[in-house]
């Protein structure tokens, strides 16, 4: 693995990956475009307005690849279950229609807390070569996601319960939960654990770059498909550990998955989501 690169700006943005692996100009673009989202979002705070917000920096990001000479295929993007302004899986950005990169995009995490003026936003990509992500419709999974220093101690199969036995006793057990109902069991199991439960009302990818940075010791929940797999570009290049179960809610979300390669009984690592080098960029918006 090559080492993360950190990049703090106003708005700030995270770059987890290897810049030297992609073009410069690709990096450049993907940059400026989601700096951009995160500054033209923003002034939508607290208007309500979610569509808005998500045409917003659909519209800045397909603009800002649109001049260059690559083809960037969109292997998954966040919207469809929420009928919301994003990218259509297949869809190809760049100038290009050779098909040279994949692209994972969430426009912008957090869009009910920005438009209620509540919470986190970021706008998230993931690039890689291409075939290299992999593409995921928008059911729901479970996902176990641990820092660099932890990633030892999550094995296959595991369980939450399992892990949490095996996790060491004198060490500072903290957890953020993505506050949801649907994540209401995991709480009460870390509650009787002993564990510290911090909770994040609005953006899944800013929890998981928390623990990344090992700000806490464990994210656990169930979240979105696309985030999945921004989550796991950001885990696989900076040595963090996530196992990931399919876990559909409702009969739209169940028909996607019998219709997807995922076998709810199966369970799949970061790297299962993103094979090779990649870059994962996280804007945060500032409001």
């Amino acid at each position: 693995m090559g080492r993360t690169s950190l990049v703090v700006s106003t708005p700030k943005i995270l770059i987890a990956g290897r810049p030297r692996t992609f073009p410069n100009a690709l990096s450049t673009a993907l940059r400026s475009a989601l700096l951009q989202v995160a500054r033209e979002t923003a002034v939508y705070a607290g208007s309500g307005r979610k569509n808005k917000i998500d045409q917003t920096a659909v519209d800045i990001i397909r603009l800002g690849l649109k001049s260059l000479p690559f083809g960037i295929k969109v292997v998954t993007s966040e919207g469809e279950k929420d009928n919301a302004p994003r990218f259509l899986p297949g869809e190809m950005l760049g100038g290009s229609s050779k098909w040279d990169f994949d692209i994972a995009i969430d426009p912008i995490d957090g869009t009910k807390g920005l438009a209620g003026n509540f919470g986190r936003a970021v706008a998230s990509v993931a690039i890689s070569k291409r075939r290299q992500l992999q593409a995921v419709p928008e059911f729901y999974f479970e996902r176990i996601l641990v820092p660099q220093k932890n990633a030892s101690l999550l094995r296959k199969n595991d369980s939450l319960e399992s892990f949490l036995k095996r996790f060491p006793k004198r060490r500072k057990k903290s957890a953020i939960v993505f506050e949801r109902p649907r994540n209401e069991k995991y709480v009460r199991i870390l509650k009787d654990a002993g564990w510290q439960i911090s909770f994040e009302s609005s953006s899944e990818v800013a929890a998981a770059m928390d623990v990344l940075a090992s700000q806490f010791q464990l994210l656990v929940g169930i979240g979105g498909g696309p985030e999945t797999v921004l989550i796991a570009a950001a885990a696989r290049e900076r040595q963090g550990r996530m196992i990931v179960r399919p876990n559909p809610m409702g009969k739209k979300q169940i028909a996607w998955q019998k219709n997807s390669e995922f076998l709810e009984s199966k369970q799949y690592g970061e790297t299962f989501f993103v094979r090779g080098p990649s870059m994962m960029f996280t804007a945060y918006v500032d409001y």
